[in-house]
């Protein structure tokens, strides 16, 4: 179903980061396992960090370290027939310190991407944006379908983060219908997988992972929220129907989502199964973020993705389990 990828090149932006690390190495095992002659070049804007995350597999033929800021223009002697742009903070703690700097990647960032794709390769380059589940604010829906909006609080401390996806999305549409640009838009919920940096990720599930690779006990809020968590396979996969077999501009936002939601403590408790060590998972008070709804845990819907032939393929027992063992291992070679 990947045949389109065949004798392309294709550029990952933010290839550092946990769901496009995943991707770059996904691509590049897809690469020889079909022999598509795809070359792939991994963006990011330090060299010595690029290769630090991609030194299993950036000796790999067809594989390519490029080390630029996305905010600046890209370099046009390399000819880019698809552009991957998932350059951008997704953690709350960005947010919060650094405004700015979560805004720009969204907005400017992927402008200079869509204007590559006008100006150079005749303008034939396809873009994809990825953006979040976090667009759709606060929605009174089941399921929330690719035409569903609510509330949002523009100026919130988390909005820098919302209004730049969403601004990021209306330049998707806006270089599509001005400029006749193949760009379109994927609509990333929240994800776990084997590429969570634990020395910098602060977020709750590599927290949580820390303490068990270090036998300790996991203190978490006592909570009945559910969450649509999707292991990062899935993700990747969604990315590239939505890329290979999407429509662009205003028709050519795409969810991806896992079928099921689970419970932050099951979730942890499959983490802590397969650790196989003595860690306990100890229950404090109700979370104040939870109870008063900052957080937006709302369940999106596939059903426009999967028309393109995307389905998911791993069920939580699965995707835990490889998240685990592949961190577990990498966790024990670095320490």
């Amino acid at each position: 179903c990947f045949s389109q990828l065949e004798n392309k090149r294709i550029l990952i932006t933010g290839s550092t980061g946990m769901i496009m690390s995943y991707m770059s190495e996904f691509l590049v095992r897809l690469n020889k396992k079909y022999k598509l002659n795809m070359i792939i070049y991994l963006q990011g804007r330090n060299k010595e960090k690029l290769y630090k995350k991609h030194r299993a597999i950036c000796l790999e033929e067809n594989v390519f370290l490029v080390d630029f800021d996305i905010l600046n223009k890209i370099p046009d002697d390399i000819s880019f027939d698809y552009i991957v742009h998932g350059a951008s903070p997704a953690a709350t703690k960005y947010f919060l310190e650094q405004p700015v700097d979560t805004i720009l990647p969204n907005v400017n960032g992927l402008m200079n991407m869509l204007n590559y794709a006008k100006n150079v390769n005749s303008g034939g380059t396809k873009v994809v944006f990825c953006s979040s589940n976090v667009i759709y604010g606060k929605v009174n829906s089941a399921a929330i379908t690719e035409n569903d909006y609510g509330i949002i609080d523009i100026l919130g401390e988390r909005s820098c983060y919302v209004e730049s996806k969403r601004m990021g999305e209306q330049l998707c549409v806006a270089y599509h219908r001005q400029y006749g640009i193949f760009a379109n838009i994927v609509r990333v919920p929240y994800t776990y997988g084997p590429t969570y940096d634990l020395e910098i990720d602060q977020r709750a599930i590599p927290r949580f992972m820390q303490c068990l690779l270090d036998n300790k006990d996991v203190e978490m809020f006592q909570d009945n929220t559910v969450i649509q968590y999707t292991y990062v396979g899935d993700v990747i996969c969604g990315i590239l129907y939505a890329l290979l077999y999407g429509k662009p501009g205003s028709q050519g936002a795409y969810n991806i989502c896992s079928e099921n939601n689970i419970n932050m403590y099951e979730f942890v408790d499959l983490m802590r199964k397969n650790c196989l060590n003595t860690s306990k998972i100890i229950i404090k008070e109700e979370n104040y973020f939870i109870k008063n709804k900052e957080l937006n845990f709302t369940t999106i819907d596939n059903e426009k993705l999967k028309k393109l032939g995307w389905k998911e393929e791993y069920d939580y027992s699965f995707g835990i389990k490889q998240m685990m063992n592949g961190i577990s291992e990498r966790y024990n070679n670095e320490y």
